[in-house]
């Protein structure tokens, strides 16, 4: 039998995983294979002991303080699924408080509400308190469920047609990271996917693509299928299984390669064949088509230089007249060097000839005296 009565902040077993994975997402549990949502796991429990054990001390507002009571909360949303979740909050809280936490205030339930939500939908929902000091969305008492998920992916901020524009073969991490010295920061908040921090030069990254194809695979979808089809395709075009230097890339950092996505992936990526992505699509293309001189630091910029031969005519080109130049100062410090020994050596040459003269005089002078 499965232990739901586990405290959240303990980490739940093989079956209890199992066990909210098939509630979750309503996967079958002979399928479900638990090496998959390892990363996933990672986050929930990390999430339960952050609601726990937060600043705000918000165990004190916890309604539902195990793995089980976590799923009563999850089983709730799922009954609204006919009506493609357009369920408010409120209606949620009073079925919550009549079949499960009678005993609660509002506030307990709405916080539980939130990190039931988070674990399902790995979105950063927080309360609206205004103590709170978490940064994420907020799910108010008016907006439906499902709109409230549609508005956290926008789409692209002009309405003006795009042209097609090829994002090429470079737009992979490896190339990112080699080319331009941009880092990857692996994240588990999809509203966060492929945001690019261009001082630190770090784009952030979705990295639970299973829970992408778990919600794929769901009857009624609560994130929008073009959603979770633009992003499996983003990590496919970052993380391409065919490139031997991502594989040893994914395996020097000791993930296993992206699998394989079950939607259409276009024989070449273009910048318009995403829609939610486009904007952030955009800058990161403008961030790789940047020349690695931009960089600040002296050294990182000579390797990028080297390594960026997206041009080879301007690449020879460039490393030509380094070349020159190298030499040019190589050679001038040879002659600089040989002059400066010259002149020493003719100088001691001098002393020399000087002395002997004088010893000379001093020699003649002898009998005489």
């Amino acid at each position: 039998m499965v232990q739901q009565d586990l405290e959240i902040l303990q980490k739940p077993s093989g079956d209890l995983k199992r066990e909210i994975i098939h509630r979750l997402w309503h996967q079958s549990k002979t399928v479900i294979e638990l090496s998959d949502y390892a990363e996933y796991f990672d986050y929930h429990w990390q999430s339960c002991q952050n609601m726990r054990l937060g600043a705000l001390s918000k165990a004190d507002i916890l309604a539902a303080r195990t793995h089980g009571e976590i799923l009563n909360i999850i089983d709730a949303l799922w009954s609204f699924q006919d009506s493609e979740f357009q369920v408010t909050r409120v209606t949620l809280r009073t079925v919550l408080k009549q079949k499960h936490f009678q005993e609660d205030s509002d506030e307990r339930i709405n916080v539980s509400i939130h990190l039931a939500l988070r674990l399902w939908l790995t979105l950063n929902i927080r309360d609206s308190s205004p103590a709170s000091t978490n940064r994420g969305v907020v799910w108010n008492d008016v907006s439906y469920l499902s709109t409230f998920v549609s508005e956290q992916f926008q789409g692209p901020t002009s309405d003006e047609p795009r042209a097609k524009v090829s994002l090429g073969s470079d737009m992979t991490a490896v190339q990112l990271r080699k080319i331009n010295g941009i880092a990857i920061e692996w994240i588990s908040n999809i509203r966060d996917h492929l945001y690019y921090n261009n001082d630190r030069r770090i784009l952030k990254v979705y990295n639970l693509e299973h829970v992408l194809q778990a919600h794929s695979r769901s009857e009624v979808k609560i994130i929008p299928e073009q959603v979770i089809n633009e992003t499996l395709l983003t990590l496919h075009m970052l993380f391409p299984r065919w490139d031997p230097r991502t594989t040893k890339y994914l395996k020097k950092i000791g993930r296993c390669p992206f699998p394989d996505v079950y939607v259409k992936v276009p024989p070449q990526w273009h910048l318009t064949d995403f829609y939610y992505w486009q904007d952030r699509l955009e800058i990161l293309l403008s961030a790789s088509q940047a020349p690695p001189a931009a960089l600040r630091n002296t050294l990182p910029t000579l390797r990028l230089l080297w390594n960026d031969r997206r041009n080879p005519h301007q690449w020879w080109t460039f490393w030509f007249a380094a070349s020159i130049l190298l030499l040019t100062v190589v050679f001038g410090l040879i002659t600089s060097v040989a002059t400066c020994l010259q002149t020493r050596y003719t100088y001691q040459s001098l002393q020399l000839t000087r002395e002997s003269l004088q010893l000379a005089r001093d020699a003649g002078k002898s009998p005489a005296a």
